[in-house]
């Protein structure tokens, strides 16, 4: 029988299991990844040899000292601009490597 008081789409179903199993950050860390490249473009990307989200700190190794150093001067606007990409604040810091 449907009861349309507690009926849900599945949008919001699958939502709220994500959350609840903590899955949502782990989601969107794999999609701030996969979107990586269009936020701060291929040449910086390509230098880009490792990326780790862990406790809302995203992690960033590059092999270039210069595009370390390059990315360190506009680190606060990258970190608004991945959680904007992501429609949530779900990096506070970043730390390059």
């Amino acid at each position: 029988m449907i009861n349309k008081e507690t009926d849900k789409p599945l949008k919001a179903v699958i939502e709220e299991l994500l959350r609840i199993y903590g899955w949502k950050d782990h989601i969107d860390a794999v999609r701030l990844m996969e979107g990586w490249e269009k936020a701060v473009g291929k040449i910086v990307a390509k230098h880009t040899s490792k990326l780790e989200v862990r406790n809302g700190i995203l992690y960033a190794t590059f092999d270039s000292s210069v595009i370390r150093s390059e990315v360190h001067l506009v680190r606060t606007r990258l970190v608004k601009e991945l959680n904007k990409r992501l429609g949530r604040d779900l990096i506070h810091e970043l730390v390059l490597f």
